[in-house]
């Protein structure tokens, strides 16, 4: 599969990268600056590119198979409208180029909670009211997402971060998720690629958890 990745210098990004490549897939890696990806590969493109910028992101989702966005803030700015931005321009240029399939990495934060106990529902609440700005504008994107029309998964996982991977994970629909534990950015990758490239996944808002 030719898989563009917007986030590719993040942490989930960038293992997504490494572990795409080495499924065989043809991997085109976006980002501001292209020194900052490391990885070098025969199968693999670097582009520059910025994802606020609609011409950018169209002109690299030409000749892909599939759209991966995994975008944010950076930690300390301001949530504003990045990443319902970054998906509208990702959607329209999927359009624009006949491309189907598209996931975002989203966040247990947006999720009903349908799986959670009382305490969870509240802590659930709670980081909803600490971070408004940044659960709109992910609410906002999911549903663009979901009204597309096109072949959408949605990934939603705990905080991730630079940690050794713990090798396994729990990935579904409403499930109890461990709110407060932390995931590796490898596992959380692998759930990507699983939730990307099987076709039982498409039109799923799935929640990753450990």
């Amino acid at each position: 599969m030719k898989i563009v990745v917007f986030g590719a210098t993040g942490g989930a990004g960038k293992e997504l990268v490494t572990q795409a490549l080495q499924a065989g897939h043809e991997v085109t890696a976006v980002a501001r600056n292209p020194a900052n990806v490391t990885t070098r590969h025969e199968r693999l493109k670097v582009v520059q590119g910025d994802i606020s910028n609609a011409e950018s992101i169209t002109k690299a989702i030409a000749g892909q198979e599939a759209v991966v966005l995994s975008v944010g803030p950076r930690p300390g700015t301001p949530a504003g409208t990045l990443i319902s931005d970054a998906t509208r321009h990702a959607l329209d240029g999927m359009k624009q180029h006949g491309v189907r399939r598209i996931l975002i990495v989203s966040g247990l934060m947006v999720g009903p909670g349908a799986g959670l106990g009382a305490f969870g529902r509240f802590a659930l609440g709670l980081f909803r009211r600490l971070n408004g700005a940044l659960f709109r504008d992910k609410l906002k994107a999911d549903q663009m997402v979901m009204d597309s029309g096109l072949e959408w998964i949605i990934v939603r996982p705990p905080v991730f971060t630079d940690m050794p991977p713990a090798g396994k994970y729990r990935m579904g629909e409403n499930l109890d998720v461990a709110m407060f534990k932390k995931m590796a950015n490898r596992d959380v990758a692998d759930a990507i690629l699983a939730a990307l490239t099987d076709a039982k996944y498409q039109r799923k808002i799935l929640e990753v958890s450990v």
